[in-house]
């Protein structure tokens, strides 16, 4: 897995990585370190307002910095699953994937119909 100066990206795929190994074992250990790196990344200086990362969240030209949408997807992805697990205020991890997802649905993350060989 790739990582980053600060290992944000890395922290993203172990976020995923965590959630999965608690559905799988049900080893509160997993839950609890998938939670503690949900905080990391939630409250980051540097997290843009629309909640998807810079590639790099110490790059130098940070706020002119390409973004990364595929792990913003992950972060999404292991949110969902994350409320439907048994953890105080379950519905609060869905809004916050909700929210990344919107935000990589708006045109800032989408390619105009014809641009960028058809894909969306």
């Amino acid at each position: 897995m790739q990582t980053n100066r600060l290992g944000v990206v890395d922290k993203h795929g172990r976020f995923m990585v965590y959630t999965v190994c608690y559905r799988e074992t049900h080893d509160k250990k997993y839950l609890n370190q998938a939670l503690k790196t949900f905080q990391f990344m939630k409250t980051h200086p540097r997290l843009p307002k629309d909640l998807i990362p810079y590639w790099d969240m110490d790059a130098p030209n940070i706020p002119n910095e390409p973004r990364d949408a595929s792990s913003a997807s992950c972060i999404a992805s292991a949110l969902y699953e994350i409320s439907t697990m048994d953890v105080p205020d379950a519905n609060s991890y869905k809004i916050y994937a909700d929210s990344i997802m919107a935000s990589l649905a708006s045109p800032n993350y989408l390619a105009s119909l014809g641009k960028n060989g058809n894909f969306y």
